[in-house]
């Protein structure tokens, strides 16, 4: 029984961190932007440091496409450009060698390129591989020379774009097999990381995940799925990265309440509790501490503290909250069931409480069925340490320690300094898609502190 080994903790008092509502500051109205015949509902939102300003994709309604790119100066909070691009356009990077940007048209299938001067100066039609009219181009993201272009046409491509010429480059790019793919990102040891969906065959389920594929060395690539759930209408389906605090976050839709921090490879790390909300955008302020995350579906903005990986808050409006963006020191959020797009001031700043201590291991975080996974503690010289687990990843207290997994906690074992446990998944079909929570308590001789959690989701 956990109560029994973890009997002698002392009990430890963390200090709580004291954050205020944030503040309302003011909307920025895209009425009458891009087609006349078409309402400008905004998508996705980007911030160029070459220019300074925030660019907005005004996508408009799936019955009457728009087709604009509004530029935003966010010292005055005005609209001061509009680009007209191809149809339904949502997603938008930048080449930071040359201040020039890319817009994915979804309708088009196109892609359109811009300069810093707000001058559209190419459109870029992609392949079509199923014929159906268009590939439906959604996440874009640039690296090293190169955009990177995803589809949620299901077929799995994704297309590089000489950046300097603004032409494909078929030799760069590659395919996930039969995915539909949301918004993506690179990783410091030269990997592209993609969101994925993928749906069962009745259309009654799908599968969400991370597709990690290496830019050096064009590796066959490595699939990790997050979430599985079949006979339901709606559909699990990564959507969005974020940097924060040296780590990845990733979010999605109808991902059981839950926020992923993921390794470079794709695999998880750690899951954080969301009270309920899934996410569809992500933003990373300025600093680095604070985390927005945009509920399309219930209308709200979810605010989380990176450094200690934790839910904070959340503002909610009638609304879609669809895609965030920091600069200025506000948060600009678009609103797709309006014509606007959301300012939001006085965002608190976080620190490290210094809660942890010790370091726990996980070998495998995203193992198959019959592989071997091994898990370490690593504590004090000397000092005892434990290894619990839980099947859920709500917080608990047990014992006067606050462990980030519960509620219902079980132990692994304890030792001296380190504790080493080593299992080999059952192959069993029943286990796919479950996820097991896990964290280490390291002593020091006068005070109990845990370490950082851990999430190992099975293949």
């Amino acid at each position: 029984m956990i109560k029994s080994v973890l009997s002698c903790f002392a009990a430890v008092i963390l200090i709580g961190v004291s954050v205020s509502a944030q503040n309302f500051k003011q909307e920025i109205s895209l009425s009458g932007l891009g087609d006349q015949s078409a309402t400008a509902r905004p998508f996705g939102i980007a911030y160029n440091p070459a220019t300074q300003s925030v660019y907005v994709s005004i996508a408009g309604s799936f019955g009457a496409n728009n087709n604009a790119v509004a530029v935003i100066d966010p010292s005055s909070d005005t609209v001061v450009a509009t680009m007209l691009v191809g149809l339904y356009p949502e997603d938008i990077a930048f080449d930071p060698a040359t201040g020039s940007g890319a817009v994915t048209n979804s309708t088009s299938g196109s892609i359109s390129f811009f300069n810093m001067s707000h001058m559209v100066t190419s459109t870029l039609q992609l392949p079509d591989p199923f014929g159906i009219g268009s590939c439906y181009p959604f996440g874009i993201t640039h690296v090293n020379g190169y955009y990177y272009v995803g589809t949620v046409d299901g077929s799995g491509e994704v297309y590089a774009i000489d950046a300097a010429t603004n032409t494909l480059a078929p030799s760069m790019g590659f395919s996930i097999n039969y995915r539909s793919l949301g918004r993506m990102t690179s990783t410091a040891n030269g990997s592209l990381l993609a969101t994925t969906t993928a749906y069962n065959a009745t259309w009654s389920g799908a599968t969400g995940g991370v597709f990690a594929y290496d830019l050096a060395s064009a590796s066959a690539g490595r699939q990790t799925n997050f979430l599985s759930q079949d006979n339901l209408g709606t559909y699990p389906s990564a959507s969005d990265f974020t940097f924060a605090n040296g780590n990845m976050f990733m979010a999605g839709i109808d991902f059981d309440g839950l926020l992923y921090v993921v390794n470079e490879d794709g695999t998880p790390a750690r899951a954080i509790p969301t009270n309920g909300h899934s996410g569809y955008g992500l933003a990373t302020s300025e600093e680095g501490s604070l985390i927005a995350m945009c509920d399309l579906s219930a209308g709200a903005v979810v605010f989380f503290d990176a450094i200690n990986e934790e839910y904070v808050s959340e503002v909610g409006f009638s609304g879609m909250a669809n895609d965030a963006v920091f600069a200025n020191g506000k948060l600009y959020v678009t609103d797709q069931s309006n014509e606007r797009v959301m300012i939001y001031d006085q965002l608190p700043t976080f620190t490290d409480r210094n809660e942890h201590d010790g370091t726990l291991i996980l070998n495998n975080s995203a193992p198959s069925l019959g592989d071997a996974v091994g898990v370490t503690v690593l504590g004090n010289v000397g000092h005892p340490v434990w290894l619990v687990g839980a099947s859920t990843a709500g917080a608990t207290t047990f014992n006067g320690i606050n462990f980030a997994i519960g509620p219902n906690l079980f132990s692994y074992g304890t030792n001296s300094t380190t504790f080493y446990m080593g299992r080999n998944v059952p192959n069993n079909l029943a286990l796919s898609g479950r996820h097991f929570y896990m964290q280490g308590a390291v002593s020091d001789g006068s005070v109990i502190r845990t370490t950082q959690p851990a999430v190992l989701i099975i293949q």
